[in-house]
């Protein structure tokens, strides 16, 4: 296997969900659960799964479009030059702005002793000299008004400082700005604080540049906890997208691009083809070896579409000017106008397009034909790695060959490395290395392509491979057809997250109370119907935790229930798969207790050359 460009590492991504009145954090969707990835150079890696199981988000966490909740993504350069370092220097999470700590205790402080000053003028007026109310502004002559206004705007102060610490970040602008109208009336009654106001302010604006490392989150203030710690250090000459400052990711744009799954969406209707094609080009600065004699031609225009990334050392100069013969240099300057139309001529040619396709606008071509232009603008910097969002899944049959194999054509003469996400396996078999299958944001199993179609292991994967469809209608295929849909990834199921569409499910699978009093709930209806009377002697369902239930009885009857249950976990079992999980039936006074078994999560684990799965069956 090849270096990976792209190690990723226990991600995470969590989605939020909102409630309440003032839209307080209740609970998080788990798009991303954890995965763990590596894309080797030049390689391309797919990532598989039903709708909804995190692919696309995932891929868009990858390239830094969404940030992670936790894990890392470490993106390996061919070559770092010094002054490159500092612009991507990783950003320390769990710090908090020196500025705003200097601002919350100046707020405690000075609210402790407004609050004390304000009661004792309350209490004897007579104590504070007469001349110096008159530095009292507003409230000269009222002595009583300004002891209980210190009063109160002392505990204010003292209340938004605990706010600032405490609070996150959307509570933390309000509490911001109700400061802001208790400092304007603070400076209405103390016409001297202006200017030491304005100090404080230029003094928190400089200091906040500053971090000082804590234990809390940087952008909510809160206790940050370390999901996932490395006790590996960062590879060598890799960095950490997850870490990185919003200008290094604009930066590395250049190298990482994507192409989108509707290319008619991700294209905006008013503008020209030459337009959406060439528009990274005016927003992004091109790195290249440039001739100096000539600042008009572009020299290398016709070799960097050619160029493998790789090549694009600037150590090692390719060669002599192709025009004048003299020396190239290396350049980061954004190309003219010339250039752009240049470039962007080239890279519809490159992938089957006309020239004259340049004025038209994205309605007046086909769906094959639009998918081709999001190509064209992805390669238009020159990128290294490419994420692939589904790119064929609404196109017909052959055209999606067509496209596939312009993107290997593209592979082999560029060196890209893609990161191919589709639900459709056939697909996958005819462009990936390797194939990550995902389900609910956790990723079951991976194993090179030729393997996994050969042997699949999980049983997920088994029920995706029985639905490629086979083109010989005399053929008659077995096909796993799974119950229910993807569970909600708000709220995954216990243990195994596919035990519950599983069909070979067995007790350490992780079923819970509720999963086995719906299975039992669903044979009791069907026997019920045949006439079984030891249902009348159930009245109540509890229960009791995550491992038990009971089932009340009436007095005298916990027998005849505790050997009736007994009996359909025996018979049953094989159809309702939940109730393998249960332990032992015993009778409890005038109720059945029903334990199950312990539940584990499954780890992905060996369990073949270079194949790894998820499964407690391996």
């Amino acid at each position: 296997m090849a270096e990976p460009l792209v190690e990723v590492r226990r991600l995470r991504k969590y989605f939020p969900i909102r409630g309440g009145l003032l839209r307080r954090e209740v609970g998080a969707v788990r798009a991303v659960d954890g995965i763990d990835l590596d894309i080797p150079r030049g390689e391309t890696v797919g990532l598989v799964g039903e709708s909804g199981c995190g692919k696309t988000t995932a891929g868009r966490t990858i390239l830094g479009l969404t940030k992670p909740t936790a894990g890392t993504i470490y993106y390996r350069f061919p070559f770092l030059r010094p002054e490159e370092r500092e612009l991507f220097r990783p950003v320390v999470e769990g710090v908090r702005p020196i500025g705003l700590t200097l601002l919350t205790m100046i707020m405690f402080v000075a609210g402790l002793g407004s609050l004390v000053f304000g009661a004792a003028l309350l209490v004897a007026p007579s104590l504070v000299p007469a001349g110096s109310l008159r530095a009292f502004g507003i409230f000269f002559g009222y002595p009583m008004w300004f002891g209980g206004y210190a009063a109160v705007g002392g505990a204010l102060s003292i209340f938004l400082a605990g706010a600032l610490w405490d609070l996150d970040r959307w509570a933390r602008l309000v509490t911001i700005a109700a400061m802001g109208l208790f400092f304007f009336v603070n400076l209405l009654a103390f016409p001297g604080g202006v200017a030491a106001a304005v100090l404080n302010i230029a003094l928190i604006a400089y200091l906040s540049r500053s971090v000082v490392k804590a234990t809390f989150h940087a952008s909510t203030g809160r206790p940050f906890p370390n999901l996932d710690p490395s006790p590996h250090p960062d590879p060598e000459g890799a960095i950490n997208l997850a870490k990185l400052r919003p200008e290094a990711l604009r930066r590395l744009r250049q190298r990482m691009q994507i192409v989108f799954q509707d290319p008619f969406s991700s294209m905006n209707p008013r503008m020209l083809v030459k337009d959406i094609v060439g528009e990274p080009l005016r927003v992004h600065t091109i790195e290249r070896w440039f001739c100096p004699r000539d600042r008009t031609s572009p020299v290398m225009e016709a070799k960097s579409i050619q160029m493998s990334p790789r090549d694009l050392d600037p150590r090692t100069p390719p060669g002599p000017c192709d025009l004048c013969g003299g020396p190239l240099l290396w350049t980061g300057r954004r190309l003219t106008g010339r250039e752009v139309r240049s470039r962007v001529t080239t890279l519809l040619s490159r992938v089957g397009l006309n020239p004259e396709h340049l004025y038209r606008f994205p309605h007046e071509f086909s769906g094959g034909q639009r998918q081709r232009i999001g190509i064209a603008r992805a390669l238009a910097l020159n990128p290294e790695f490419i994420v692939l969002d589904e790119p064929t899944s609404a196109l017909d049959v052959s055209v999606q060959a067509q496209i596939l194999n312009l993107l290997k054509d593209l592979q082999r003469e560029l060196g890209l490395t893609y990161l191919f996400i589709s639900h459709h396996l056939a697909v996958i078999f005819h462009i990936c290395n390797r194939v990550n299958v995902m389900y609910l944001g956790e990723i079951v199993e991976s194993a090179p392509t030729e393997g996994l179609f050969a042997s699949p292991l999980h049983p997920y994967t088994r029920a995706l491979l029985s639905a490629i469809p086979v083109p010989d209608p005399d053929l008659k295929m077995s096909r796993t057809l799974l119950p229910g849909d993807v569970p909600s990834p708000a709220n995954p199921p216990a243990g195994c997250r596919f035990h519950p569409r599983c069909p070979v499910a067995f007790e350490v699978c992780g079923w819970t109370p509720d999963e086995v009093i719906d299975a039992l709930d669903a044979i009791f209806k069907e026997v019920g119907r045949a006439g079984a009377r030891e249902l009348d002697l159930v009245h109540e369902v509890e229960v009791e935790n995550p491992r038990s239930f009971r089932l009340h009885t009436s007095p005298g009857s916990a027998g005849a229930v505790q050997a009736f249950v007994q009996n359909l976990v025996v018979q049953r079992a094989e159809g309702a798969r939940a109730l393998k999980a249960v332990a032992v039936v015993e009778v409890d006074g005038d109720a059945v207790r029903v334990r199950l078994q312990e539940g584990r999560v499954p780890i992905l684990k060996p369990s073949g050359p270079d194949h790894i799965v998820a499964c407690h069956l391996y």
